[in-house]
């Protein structure tokens, strides 16, 4: 009996030793509440102490609970700050075994992951970046689920929006937006040389999707980093979001003179009068604008009504091309 009294009081003293576990059910949650049960692998009977919770989680009822058999059940309530992984934290308060599973003050995790995550560019340091292909771009989709508020608000915003943020490195000092795809039909951009916190806004407006869908960004500087801030009604979140950026090829510069002498005797034109509608021959692939006459972009002038050069040169300066 005594051989066997030490025996019990071993196992006994080895149980009390070994560390107290929980497991929740379900473990993996989504956004809003759940009902979760805990299952102790220690059937005691007592209370538990939940001493706080993680950022964007919260518990139901007090943060005393009740543990039955091993087993308590109560609400979590998960918002996208709660990461995709967090965990909860017991102490015991009160138990039926105490000298043997589940002492006085023992601590015990749950852990959880969730899809109830934000996306990345939810916040400016963070912001995605963006490339610019040329003349022309296809749009990327980008998931605005579990968006929030930055809080921050272009002039041309409205409180309360969600927004997500893009950068991208001007290649050309006028970039087109192009965002055929916002959740909802009513949202707004704002561009920054920096993030809003810190930059200047440079540019603000509305965006409606059915009254088209291109944005020029002008005046930049080649070289230079540039946010972009798009915010839509909270309530169409979970719709994605389509943009992308393109930049036009630059024009190769014309050589042209800068004066046409157009009259009677004048060296680019034959020496004769000429009625309201005639089409003149040259060589020229400027713009000439004046009264009376129109240089196309072509190689033709043409005479407008009354126009005559008398005995006199007629001379016009040539616009749109570099000398």
């Amino acid at each position: 009996m005594l051989r066997l009294g030490v025996f019990f009081t071993f196992i006994i003293f080895s149980r009390s030793l070994l560390a107290l576990s929980v497991v929740p059910s379900p473990s993996i949650v989504t956004c809003g509440t759940t009902t979760i049960t805990f299952t102790f692998d220690c059937a005691f009977t007592g209370s538990v102490l939940i001493p706080f919770t993680p950022s964007g989680v919260t518990q139901s009822g007090s943060s005393v609970k009740v543990v039955s058999n091993g087993v308590v059940t109560f609400d979590i309530s998960v918002a996208p700050s709660a990461g995709s992984n967090f965990s909860l934290n017991f102490v015991v308060i009160s138990s039926d075994m105490v000298a043997t599973c589940a002492p006085i003050n023992a601590s015990v995790n749950a852990s959880f992951t969730t899809s109830c995550v934000m996306p990345p560019n939810n916040d400016c340091a963070n912001a995605l970046p963006l490339s610019i292909s040329t003349d022309a771009c296809i749009p990327m989709a980008f998931s605005t689920t579990n968006t929030s508020s930055s809080g921050s608000i272009p002039s041309c915003g409205v409180a309360g929006y969600f927004d997500l943020f893009y950068t991208f490195n001007a290649n050309n000092d006028t970039i087109t937006m192009e965002i055929p795809g916002i959740p909802g039909t009513v949202g707004h951009y704002g561009l920054y040389d920096a993030c809003p916190a810190n930059g200047a806004e440079l540019d603000c407006s509305i965006m409606i999707s059915f009254t088209g869908s291109t944005y020029k960004f002008t005046n930049l500087i080649v070289g230079a980093d540039y946010y972009l801030q798009l915010l839509f009604i909270p309530s169409t979140a979970g719709t994605d979001q389509e943009i992308c950026l393109h930049s036009t090829t630059a024009q190769p510069v014309i050589n042209c003179p800068t004066v046409t002498i157009v009259s009677d005797a004048g060296p680019n034109l034959p020496n004769q009068s000429y009625s309201t509608s005639q089409t003149i021959s040259t060589s020229g692939p400027c713009v000439l604008g004046s009264t009376g006459i129109v240089f196309n972009a072509g190689t033709e002038i043409i005479l407008g009504p009354g126009f005559s050069t008398g005995a006199f040169g007629f001379e016009a300066v040539i616009g749109g091309c570099t000398p």
